[in-house]
This record gives structure tokens, sequence and C-alpha cells, in this order.
């Protein structure tokens, strides 16, 4: 069993927030999503092969640090995403991702 963070966020300027709620953007899910799942692959050398379990349960704003954090188990990965807001923590989302060794790889 093994664990790790990392911290990421998405710029005003990233193009999937044109015309995503003008006035008031919000980051979509699947760039939030592109995200952990590429954080969580190049740490772990494996490829996301399934979506078990995700939860978005607050909005995440533009420019906003968010941290997640992660535990694998064999080849299966539950994560947590928060972010720091008047100085509470938020919880934004969290899920379960199943992996597979990418090709060249062995678990």
């Amino acid at each position: 069993m093994s664990g790790a963070s990392f911290v990421f966020l998405i710029s005003s300027s990233h193009p999937s927030l044109r015309g995503h709620f003008p006035g008031r953007p919000i980051v979509p899910a699947v760039v939030l999503l592109d995200q952990v799942t590429t954080h969580i692959g190049a740490a772990t050398r494996c490829v996301v092969t399934q979506l078990q379990q995700v939860k978005f349960l607050q909005i995440a704003n533009p420019d906003e640090a968010i941290e997640v954090t992660w535990e694998l188990t064999d080849l299966a990965v539950t994560f947590s995403g928060v972010a720091r807001r008047d100085n509470n923590v938020v919880q934004l989302l969290s899920g379960r991702l199943i992996l597979r060794p990418a090709a060249g790889e062995s678990r």
C-alpha cells in the first residue's frame, strides 16, 4: 500500500472555461478528472482503466489550488481532492480508480 499527494490548479485562461458559465466560470469535472488520472497514472506508471466511483461534492474555481491525496492498494486507487477557502478545508471530489500496468511495466 502506498500513497502520495499533489497540488494543481486550472488557470482562469484555460480554454475549457470560455463560455462555461460566463461571469462565474467553474472548472468542468472532466478537466479535474484529467488532472487526477494524469498525475496518478504518471506516479504509479499505470493506466487508468476504470473510474469505479467518482463524486463531485463542490465546484472547483479557476486559479484555485486543489490538493489531491491518494492511496494505492494493489491496482486500485482511492483519492480525495480539497481546496482551502476562507480558512476552511472544502472537499471537492473523491473517488476510486482501477489501474493496469502501462505497457512494458510490471506490478
